[in-house]
């Protein structure tokens, strides 16, 4: 986890409104501690307290706001300077040499300043994971556990899941087509393809972007069906462009609408065998 250098006056404002005492506590040192330790204990706390580390977002930003003390308090211990333990807070006029020097000069070897990397070990992070999934085992589903693992589904889940997709594509074709039929033997061709293309490329955008996607549904139906009557009325006045293009959605539309049936049918049959070659 990267720490990027502080401006002069964040600095500044940071090693006068901290004591001493507090940034050894926070990073839990004692009094003649020396670089080396200064270094292992603000690797140590940063890597406890990694805010990815939590699903939460509350426990997210807990952490985020933990982290920042923890970066302050490194900050302070490195600079040498600190807020007085008694008497009033106070700046000084100026950070560019004393009393304040910066905390990246020469470290590392380098002249002036430059990022300071947490190295944060991948394996570390493995182990709590294999913990945390143990643990979930053990004692059933925890919404607020820092840990949310995902278990993939089984053959039987997903055979099922395949076969809800394949059904309700059909229903939704059957629904059209009753809708769009009924418009078509009034006499409302241009209509019926409208409809039939509104309702694709409607459930399309919802079934690709989940979540929300319905609130902007609702404000695209109207632009949609405004959009269509238009088409429709410079259609059937004769205008070839319209026409082309009307067609060209409603060709589009069953496309896709077959082309999503077909293709859960392909990951039932898929599932079902996988579920028979366990058999």
């Amino acid at each position: 986890m990267p720490c990027f250098p502080r401006t002069e006056p964040q600095l500044a404002f940071i090693v006068c409104s901290m004591k001493k005492s507090e940034a050894l506590n926070i990073l839990g040192l004692q009094e003649g501690f020396t670089d080396d330790e200064l270094k292992k204990a603000h690797r140590k706390k940063v890597v406890e307290n990694h805010p990815d580390r939590f699903q939460d977002p509350a426990q997210k930003a807990q952490a985020e706001e933990r982290t920042k003390k923890i970066n302050e308090a490194n900050d302070v211990l490195k600079s040498g300077k600190w807020d007085p333990e008694y008497g009033p807070r106070y700046h000084t006029s100026s950070y560019g040499g004393a009393p304040y020097r910066s905390p990246y000069v020469n470290y590392g070897g380098g002249q002036g300043s430059g990022p300071e990397w947490v190295e944060v070990d991948p394996e570390m992070f493995r182990q709590w994971a294999q913990q945390a999934a143990q643990q979930q085992q053990a004692q059933g589903y925890d919404p607020f556990s820092p840990f949310v693992t995902y278990t993939p589904p089984t053959a039987e889940q997903q055979a099922a899941r395949a076969q809800q997709d394949v059904r309700i594509g059909l229903v939704m074709l059957a629904v059209k087509v009753a809708l769009c039929g009924l418009l078509a033997l009034n006499g409302n061709y241009f209509d019926a393809m409208l409809t039939w293309a509104v309702i694709t490329y409607l459930l399309l955008f919802s079934s690709r972007f989940g979540g929300c996607s319905w609130i902007v549904i609702l404000f695209l139906i109207p632009v949609f069906y405004s959009t269509a009557g238009m088409l429709e009325a410079a259609a059937q006045r004769g205008g070839i462009v319209s026409i082309v293009l009307i067609i060209s959605l409603f060709a589009s539309s069953l496309y896709f609408d077959f082309r999503d049936v077909r293709d859960a049918y392909k990951r039932w049959t898929a599932a079902k065998k996988k579920v028979a070659d366990k058999k």
